[in-house]
This record gives C-alpha cells, structure tokens and sequence, in this order.
C-alpha cells in the first residue's frame, strides 16, 4: 500500500530520539519528540517549492531552550 505519508525514527539510539512524520507529495513534514510528551520541535512547510521553517528547530542537548523563540510552550492551565 503506497501512503502519502511517511514515519521516520531520527536518532532511535541517542539522547535526541525524534520522529519525524513527512509528506512525500510536498516533502513538508514535522519533528516531534516523544519523550518529551510528543513535543512538536520542527514544522517546515512547502512555499513556492521552497522548503521553509515554521518553527526553528531546538539546537540545546536539553530540549529546553530554542533562541528565545518559546517554542511549545506549556500554555496550560494558561499563557
């Protein structure tokens, strides 16, 4: 069965296990972390035939700083 989408595991054996989930229509596609409740850590999109960031993705070991950009952001119970 051929799928538009496709389920890549990114460093299965190291600190920074990641999944990334990819249209292969656009070649769009996502990065999460599921160790860290499914955090959404990269977002690109297909502009013009360019693929651009939503988000930048998380540089720090930690998965806790982002450049300052606040990315996922725990927003509950609020903002």
């Amino acid at each position: 069965m051929d799928t538009q989408f496709k389920i890549e595991n990114i460093g299965k054996d190291t600190e920074f296990h990641q999944i990334r989930i990819k249209n292969s229509a656009t070649n769009e596609y996502i990065i999460i972390v599921p160790e860290q409740s499914a955090q959404l850590d990269a977002a690109y999109i297909n502009l013009n035939g360019n693929i651009e960031p939503v988000l930048s993705e998380m540089k720090s070991p930690n998965l806790k700083t982002n450049d300052e950009l606040f990315n996922n952001a725990i927003l509950f119970p609020f903002a």
